[in-house]
Order: C-alpha cells, then structure tokens, then sequence
C-alpha cells in the first residue's frame, strides 16, 4: 500500500506549507536569535549578528563618553565599547547586568548588557508591531514573546550619543 498521500494510497494528502498556498511566512520567522533579558522584557537579536556572549564582563569606565555607553571591556584581545540595552530601547532595568552580548554593529563590534543569563530560541511569528526605533516587532519564541532588535537602527553613533 502506497504512503504519505500519494495517489492510490487512501491517505489525506499532506497539508501545503504557507508558502505553498500562496501565503509567504513573515521574513524574520523561524530565524535563530539570543535572547537578553532585561528586567521583565525579553529582547531578540539575530544568532548571525552576535559575535560573542561574556559572562560576568569587566567594563572599565572612560571618562565623557554618552550616558548609554557604560565603558570598554577587553573581548578576546579587541577592546569593545559596551552600551546600556535597557537605555538604548527604553526599559526599566532591573538587576545586575551579568553578561554582554557582542554584536556585529555597522562600525564595529559593540556589546549590549544584558540582565540575566542569554539564552538562543528560535523567533516564530509576529504578533505584536513596535514603533520605536531600533526595534522590529514582537515575536513568538520558544516559551514566550521577544522584541526583535534591528541592530543597524539601533547601534547608529546618533542614537549612542543620546542622553
């Protein structure tokens, strides 16, 4: 006996993808992320823009610089500016920051503070819109929802130089 809906077999053919129906699933779905907590928000960057996690990152203050960038840390031999997520898209932050995030930022790695531990998940569909910039929808991921972040809006020298 034939299988798997072919002619012949008595089987309910199978279900197309959305794509086969003429219905194209959203660009950013089913992309692999990591997730940084900050506070009570979870927000989402692309796995391909993330160079490195570091735990427990040791950030050493220099002096006049933006009040979103917390100071340099020394990633593997490259001294990297890191910036203050929870400034950068307007969350409250609560708690220690215990890891940065190193992204591939436009003009050069930058590392973004996260408030608790960073964790991949797969990013499913939209289901909420955002209208602040640097931020590209709220998404489904694996146990619960993320804000996508859009590091090239994000991580421009304008918004960095906000206070």
């Amino acid at each position: 006996m034939a299988r798997d809906g072919l002619p012949g077999s008595g089987a309910n053919p199978p279900i197309p993808e959305p794509a086969d129906r003429g219905v194209a699933p959203p660009a950013d779905a089913d992309v692999q992320v990591v997730v940084l907590p900050i506070g009570d928000d979870a927000y989402a960057i692309r796995a391909s823009e993330v160079g490195h996690v570091v735990a427990s990152p040791v950030v050493t203050p220099v002096p006049g610089m933006p009040a979103t960038v917390l100071g340099v840390c020394n990633v593997r031999g490259h001294i990297v500016p890191i910036v203050d997520t929870a400034a950068l898209v307007g969350a409250e932050a609560t708690g220690t920051p215990t890891h940065a995030v190193v992204v591939h930022a436009r003009d050069g790695e930058v590392g973004l503070i996260a408030i608790g531990v960073p964790s991949f998940s797969r990013l499913r569909e939209l289901v909420g819109e955002t209208h602040s910039a640097g931020q590209s929808g709220v998404h489904r991921i694996d146990g619960g929802v993320a804000t996508l972040l859009d590091i090239a809006t994000l991580l421009t020298p304008e918004r960095l130089r906000a206070p």
